[in-house]
């Protein structure tokens, strides 16, 4: 009886042994599931007593990388986070997901220009094409954050103070003057009226049908390290064009593109109000 005991001992620990080598010699990964993620629940896991909150003090905040499959939250307006109301708790939860260092302080997407970044690398901060591949930078420099308060504590000053401490920076709106362009027409002779025919294009390519100039400059202002473009041309009517730029960053050629329908971009320096950050250490 020992000795067939021993053999089955010997038997199951020659198969992991075995199983284990598989494993290490094999090319595949394990990576965890993400069915047991979800967007409503806390990254921390409450205990019992904490869950009363009777002296209504429980806070906490966490800040991890990027998290892989997990989507940036789309709320209100296009915000970039999510905040929910607790009534259990009485906390109020701020959330937000695989964004840049940028994004997590401007709650609303918004230009890429519309922070000047005072930084060693700004590369660490906000993405842009010249950097290469977006998902493979956001897998290096993106970040997840969460910060749960007592009701009627949470405010924007709060989650920037909070911001601002994990990433050593420091964050301001400040009045800058800054170099602009001004769309302005250089011609009485209306040469961008919409047939109002076809189908509406709003000008994502450089084409723009049935649409309005507001396209125009709101794709513009998409546009990586570009002066803030401004509409001062009235013009209230739907428009068609058809610009035919491939770089939307080079000025000179959209320059040209523009004056074939009597338009131009003028070059300003303006103050205006910008979001600027600074890092402290």
């Amino acid at each position: 009886m020992k000795k067939k005991l021993k053999k089955i001992a010997l038997f199951l620990l020659t198969s992991g042994i075995s199983m284990v080598n598989a494993q290490q010699n094999s090319s595949f990964t394990y990576r965890k599931p993400l069915f047991d993620f979800r967007y409503d629940k806390p990254v921390l896991e409450l205990r019992d007593e904490q869950k009363a909150n009777t002296n209504r003090l429980l806070r906490f905040s966490a800040l991890s990388g990027y998290r892989e499959g997990v989507k940036p939250i789309v709320g209100q307006q296009d915000s970039n986070f999510a905040m929910d109301y607790d009534k259990q708790l009485q906390t109020y939860r701020y959330v937000m997901m695989n964004l840049s260092i940028q994004d997590m302080f401007i709650g609303f997407p918004t230009d890429p220009n519309d922070m000047i970044l005072e930084v060693k690398d700004p590369s660490k901060y906000r993405y842009i094409p010249a950097y290469g591949d977006k998902d493979a930078w956001m897998r290096k420099n993106a970040y997840c954050f969460e910060y749960m308060v007592p009701r009627g504590i949470i405010n924007s000053d709060l989650i920037r103070e909070e911001l601002e401490n994990y990433f050593g920076v420091k964050v301001e709106f400040q009045s800058r003057k800054l170099k602009t362009l001004i769309l302005v027409r250089t011609s009485s002779v209306d040469k961008i009226k919409s047939d109002n025919k076809g189908v509406r294009s709003d000008g994502k390519d450089g084409y723009l049908k049935n649409s309005g100039l507001y396209f125009l400059i709101y794709n513009l202002n998409k546009v990586a390290n570009m002066p803030k473009v401004f509409d001062e041309t009235n013009y209230t009517d739907a428009v068609d064009m058809d610009l035919k730029v491939k770089d939307w960053s080079d000025i000179p050629a959209l320059r040209k593109a523009l004056a074939a329908y009597d338009l131009d971009l003028k070059e300003e320096v303006r103050e205006r109000n910008i979001w600027v950050l600074k890092e402290v250490n």
